[in-house]
């Protein structure tokens, strides 16, 4: 059985259409949790109506906490072998399922992988083609395609079926922003073998106002943190010291974007922010961690003035 993990908020106008693409699935054998994070539309009623109409269905509500809190809970009750986590302004393709297990059985890995497709509001469909065929990856080589960009491995949960094992002592990271990239190479860690698949499975509804396209807020520094616990679990096995330097830069990088998405930019406690990333700069620079020349100096200018960075990466961001 597959535990289909769908977090729920103010999704009223394409939770059904979600909801439906899964429990028209081929394959039949799913328990859908629908974990409603504290909606203030008609999405609980609409949960807890479609849990009426199919008995595969189980409802949580809860207060709001996030993506990672409504995962997490959902996972504490899961049931099936397999797991999948849904978006619910997202749909699947019918035979995503029938074909993600396929693969899971025959290659025996512990992570199957579909290709996706973005769906943009003007109706433009861009399927992504990363893969020809299937491959099949050891953990190092997912990592290895974590980073080299080609995005046959990123760090969404959503284009993928686990084995439910791989979450016996995990879970997203609670009220963090991009909790997925917290987890993700924690799992990856934990396999013996991933696979994936050209077969598009999943659409990806490409919103305006969703997480990664809102105007700059504070909770983007949360990417900081993330980045120094993956740097600091890859220099803790050596099998992984070869992705410290990447994962250094992705810090310097999470650094970097902070300072320069919040200029000009007015919120809630700005000043205390800037301080905070001028904070982060100067303790990545006395780290002693691996950085390029580049980096440094660009730390070493927020340091001193993240005023002055931002208005350079946003003379170059125009350029």
């Amino acid at each position: 059985m597959i535990s289909v993990i769908v977090p729920v908020y103010n999704m009223e106008k394409y939770l059904e259409k979600c909801v439906r693409s899964i429990l028209n699935q081929d394959y039949k054998d799913i328990e859908l949790i629908l974990v409603d994070d504290g909606s203030k539309d008609s999405s609980p009623q609409m949960c807890d109506e479609f849990a009426r109409q199919d008995e595969r269905i189980k409802v949580i509500h809860k207060p709001n906490g996030g993506q990672g809190s409504a995962r997490n809970m959902a996972l504490d009750i899961a049931q099936g072998e397999y797991i999948s986590f849904i978006d619910s302004d997202d749909w699947i393709e019918l035979d995503m399922y029938t074909n993600l297990v396929g693969l899971l059985e025959e290659t025996g890995a512990d992570i199957a992988i579909c290709e996706d497709a973005n769906n943009e509001e003007d109706g433009t469909v861009k399927k992504n083609h990363r893969v020809t065929g299937t491959l099949v990856m050891t953990k190092d080589e997912a990592f290895s395609h974590r980073f080299d960009g080609s995005d046959i491995v990123t760090d969404s949960p959503c284009n993928k079926l686990y084995r439910k094992e791989l979450f016996n002592d995990l879970r997203f990271p609670e009220n963090r922003l991009l909790e997925d990239t917290a987890l993700m190479y924690l799992i990856i860690d934990k396999t013996k073998k991933i696979v994936s698949s050209e077969k598009v499975g999943y659409n990806i509804r490409c919103d305006s106002n969703s997480v990664s396209r809102r105007k700059y807020n504070k909770k983007r520094c949360d990417t900081i943190i993330t980045y120094t616990e993956m740097s600091d679990f890859f220099a803790s096995k050596e099998e992984y010291k070869k992705y410290v330097p990447i994962a250094n830069a992705y810090i310097a990088g999470a650094i970097f974007f902070n300072a320069g998405e919040m200029y000009g930019v007015d919120f809630e406690g700005k000043q205390e922010t800037e301080d905070h990333i001028k904070n982060c700069a100067k303790e990545l620079l006395a780290s002693g961690r691996i950085l390029s020349s580049k980096n440094k100096a660009l730390l070493k200018l927020i340091s001193v003035s993240p005023k002055l960075f931002g208005v350079i990466y946003n003379k170059t961001k125009k350029a």
